[in-house]
């Protein structure tokens, strides 16, 4: 009979248990989880370049928000708004960055395109591709991965052997002195200034490159992780000597794309989505776009779409989607109804266009274009 009880009333102490459990964890007050909605929505709005991943939870009256953050702003806000109205607030929050060592700050890219991905596994959707020499911020590290937030503010995981850590001072340092932009939609760097040495990396068109001497048709350049190497100067543009964007270098930079394939999360000349091309034709004249196109179509100053299309000027951005709200592809107008862009009829670099007697003409591109932005002069 005691074996036959016992048998019984541990499952009862175990229900006692989980209900005592439940009556501890009181639902949040609808007032403190707005505060939190509000925060986020007024300081992390975009999820692609900010990280507000934080949630309340009550036990008995003390309040515990408990997540990550990106920036220590956004948990002093949210801190500084949840005491006016709750006094007993448990900080748990992470700020991500915080837990990394200043030896690991920042990583610079040291391969010619290094995959960002939206997960830290290989299998993962690929969103960006930083490039060789670009300085990224470090966020928190896997093992494996690290994530990281690019130059346009885009957030994902880099593989941790594409780049080489550096501390705060070593990133200004990188920073500092003569730059030049590798022009050329492939190029090399080469260990000694002759054609035959031994490659040391490979390059796409927009890696910037720090110019240390130039002699006799070469350039040697620094290299992330302190090596050097050597680059035919004739592929590279001085920095300080690329001008402000105008139609004229926007039209004859994406022209010398064409062809180039259509890859999902492209940003570089191994394949572009539409908004990496848009994005990358636009860097190498100087002027810095977000990543993606919604984010974009969001840039410069609006242009009126009239039946014949009489206000666009070579240069304008073109959005397309099911509606103004919902942008998924763009192109740059290059006049006489023509445009460009990454995801033509072949998958590539292609010219399309809006005028229905043109042999260049798409459809479903007139069908669904809603938007037109003008970013030169703006």
């Amino acid at each position: 009979m005691l074996k036959n009880q016992r048998k019984y009333l541990l499952p009862q102490f175990i229900l006692v248990g989980i209900i005592m459990l439940v009556a501890c964890q009181q639902p949040v007050r609808t007032e403190l989880q707005q505060i939190v909605d509000d925060v986020r929505t007024e300081l992390a709005p975009d999820g692609r370049v900010a990280i507000f991943d934080v949630a309340l939870t009550m036990d008995g009256n003390s309040l515990t928000i408990s997540g990550e953050v990106d920036r220590p702003q956004f948990r002093d806000t949210l801190l500084a708004r949840l005491r006016r109205a709750d006094t007993s607030v448990n900080d748990q929050i992470v700020v991500l960055s915080e837990t990394l060592p200043d030896s690991a700050a920042f990583g610079i890219v040291r391969i010619s395109v290094a995959h960002m991905r939206s997960r830290p596994s290989a299998l993962a959707d690929l969103v960006n591709q930083p490039i060789l020499g670009d300085l990224v911020r470090l966020l928190k590290f896997n093992g494996e991965y690290y994530l990281v937030q690019n130059w346009d503010g885009y957030i994902g995981w880099l593989r941790g052997g594409s780049l080489a850590l550096v501390d705060s001072m070593e990133a200004v340092s990188w920073q500092s002195g003569t730059w030049a932009v590798h022009t050329a939609n492939y190029g090399v760097v080469r260990a000694e200034p002759h054609i035959a040495a031994t490659i040391s990396v490979d390059l796409v068109a927009g890696v910037r490159l720090k110019l240390l001497a130039s002699d006799s048709g070469w350039s040697r350049v620094a290299l992330p992780g302190g090596n050097t190497g050597f680059v035919l100067s004739d592929g590279l543009i001085k920095l300080a000597g690329l001008g402000h964007a105008d139609a004229a270098g926007i039209i004859t930079t994406a022209q010398k794309f064409r062809g180039i394939p259509y890859l999902w999360g492209g940003t570089s000349t191994k394949g572009f989505d539409c908004s990496g091309f848009t994005q990358t034709v636009f860097r190498l004249n100087n002027m810095l776009l977000p990543r993606d196109a919604s984010q974009q179509a969001l840039v410069g100053q609006a242009v009126l779409l009239d039946n014949n299309f009489t206000q666009l000027k070579p240069g304008d951005l073109l959005f397309f989607g099911s509606s103004s709200e919902r942008i998924t592809h763009e192109a740059i107008y290059l006049g006489g109804l023509d445009f460009i862009h990454a995801g033509g009829k072949n998958g590539q670099v292609a010219v399309n266009s809006l005028d229905p007697g043109s042999d260049l003409y798409s459809e479903h591109r007139l069908a669904t274009l809603r938007l037109a932005r003008r970013i030169i002069g703006q």
